[in-house]
């Protein structure tokens, strides 16, 4: 199987969150991170950098390792739900730094690939479903200040309102599987 790496963009409050799992035993490779970002458009620009750099290069890291790297982001904007609305400033800089980092490590890491930006989040019972299969498998830290963490695995497994049951199933068997094999 393969890594999934998130990358989230938020503009409001501009954070950057990530986090690296197997996708064969669900084991988190890299712990959920998320990253404040300075309002000022200076120190912003250059944190949306180092962030994006340091991504990048530890995805480059674990390609030495693994077969193949999937990257599934999202870069949200205010305004998300109204397609009439551009990006904001903000918003098209971390776009484009992710997408030139991006394709000049898939130019020299052939592992790594990116997936389409997911572009409709989940909401109402479908959410609520979501981040409850989440707690009973023990993906999420459940803690009120990690609620972050529900978006990077919604991100993660490209979770739409048609495929995020068939994709929970998956995982739950994969957990099952992995802890069967190691519990013996």
């Amino acid at each position: 199987m393969s890594l999934i790496a998130t990358f989230l963009w938020k503009k409001s409050p501009q954070t950057i969150a990530t986090f690296v799992f197997d996708d064969e035993t669900i084991q988190i490779i890299r712990t959920p991170q998320i990253f404040y970002l300075p309002k000022k458009l200076k120190f912003l620009k250059k944190e949306i950098i180092k962030i994006v750099t340091d991504f990048i290069k530890d995805l480059e890291i674990l390609s030495k390792e693994h077969a193949r790297i999937i990257v599934e982001y999202k870069i949200v904007f205010k305004a998300e739900s109204i397609p009439w609305i551009t990006l904001s400033p903000e918003s098209k800089y971390v776009y484009k730094k992710f997408i030139q980092a991006m394709t000049i490590s898939q130019t020299n890491c052939k592992q790594i690939k990116l997936k389409p930006q997911l572009r409709k989040k989940l909401s109402g019972k479908a959410l609520k479903y979501l981040k409850q299969e989440l707690q009973k498998m023990e993906l999420v830290s459940g803690k009120r200040t990690r609620g972050f963490e529900y978006h990077l695995w919604m991100i993660a497994l490209h979770a739409t309102a048609k495929t995020y049951r068939p994709t929970l199933k998956k995982i739950k068997q994969r957990l099952f599987t992995y802890l069967l094999d190691h519990c013996h």
